[in-house]
């Protein structure tokens, strides 16, 4: 495709000449009134020798701004929060080793109690075993007693189940319980033959 040249603009007519100073006087009778609702751009040169713009000085001072209690009040809400948030942590952080701690204490305790358990079994059967071979032992050894004594007494007769339970626990002759006393076993049972 092919371009078309550009048309240089056309230009104003000279202002010396008659025709255009009534429009040119209304320009700038406008531009009068225009100049009193529009501010003229201000540059200074600082100390330093930069320029500074007071424009946005003024355009600051225009616009919203946050006063100093507002600001030292938002200062203070987001130091707060940071504050809260590191508290939060650290609670965070207590519950957690907290839970820990007494988690393995209740896991200690019911090991301790466990064992204290088995201990308190261990020994009470071994105080009932004790016991049972201890009685045990009593009834062997009276009945053993009981039957020599009966066999020595009473013409080698044989003493019966049913008898053995209260013979066990016949007054001895002697101290350590060597025999049942012969007197005893005839007042309790009589003969034996009978039987």
């Amino acid at each position: 495709m092919a371009r078309r040249k550009q048309r240089a603009p056309k230009r104003a007519p000279a202002y010396d000449s008659e025709d255009v100073e009534g429009p040119a006087r209304q320009n700038e009778d406008f531009a009068k009134e225009d100049s009193t609702t529009t501010e003229t751009p201000l540059v200074h040169m600082n100390d330093t020798g930069h320029y500074r713009d007071d424009n946005h000085e003024k355009a600051d001072k225009g616009a919203k701004s946050w006063s100093k209690p507002r600001k030292r009040s938002l200062m203070e809400m987001e130091g707060k929060e940071d504050a809260q948030k590191q508290k939060i942590k650290a609670q965070k952080k207590k519950e957690a080793a907290k839970t820990l701690q007494d988690s393995y204490f209740h896991k200690m305790n019911k090991k301790h109690a466990k064992e204290q358990l088995m201990k308190n079994q261990e020994q009470e059967s071994k105080v009932e075993n004790a016991e049972l071979i201890a009685d045990k032992e009593k009834q062997n050894y009276a009945k053993d007693v009981i039957q020599k004594a009966i066999f020595l007494v009473f013409d080698f007769l044989p003493v019966p189940d049913h008898a053995f339970p209260v013979l066990c626990y016949l007054p001895t002759t002697s101290a350590h319980g060597s025999y049942p006393s012969v007197t005893a076993v005839t007042e309790y049972f009589g003969n034996f033959g009978s039987i």
